[in-house]
């Protein structure tokens, strides 16, 4: 299956009430004045979201069942916590084993995810000689080297 889907909501509540794909629940203190898009791509053992929140917005949840996902802020007016670490643009977020996610933005945030079958992620770890379980014991917040990143986000614009 392929698909690809661009959403935008102009009230909190109509963006809440929407399936996002994720087992995640939402909560903002700037409702009145709340807005947000989505856009989701997927394909076979791939899930790509892009999300835009315009104000604060409290996440609890999972990321999505048998799969390793990553995220990369895109853009963003003040750093966030993610998992009690903070995250600055040019992080990147590996989700735990647990798939936990518990995110705390002020808003202006633009986040990038990529979701992959776990098999797949854990194939090419094992290939690097590196253990699967051991990387993905944690949450973890990296760096992307510069030159990286810009790359990563010409790509993206």
């Amino acid at each position: 299956m392929i698909y690809q889907t661009q959403a935008h909501f102009d009230s909190f509540e109509k963006f809440n009430s929407h399936p996002h794909g994720w087992d995640v629940v939402f909560s903002s203190t700037a409702t009145a004045n709340y807005s947000a898009t989505l856009y989701t791509s997927v394909a076979q053992g791939v899930i790509i979201n892009t999300g835009e929140f315009s104000s604060a917005t409290l996440q609890r949840g999972s990321a999505p069942t048998g799969m390793r996902t990553f995220a990369v802020p895109l853009a963003q007016e003040e750093p966030f916590l993610w998992r009690g670490q903070e995250v600055v643009r040019g992080s990147t977020m590996i989700f735990p084993v647990d798939r936990e996610l518990f995110c705390v933005n002020s808003g202006g945030l633009d986040i990038f995810t990529l979701s992959v079958e776990q098999d797949v992620v854990d194939r090419l770890l094992a290939s690097w000689d590196l253990d699967p379980l051991a990387v993905f014991s944690e949450a973890r917040v990296g760096r992307i080297a510069p030159a990286s990143e810009q790359r990563f986000y010409h790509q993206l614009s």
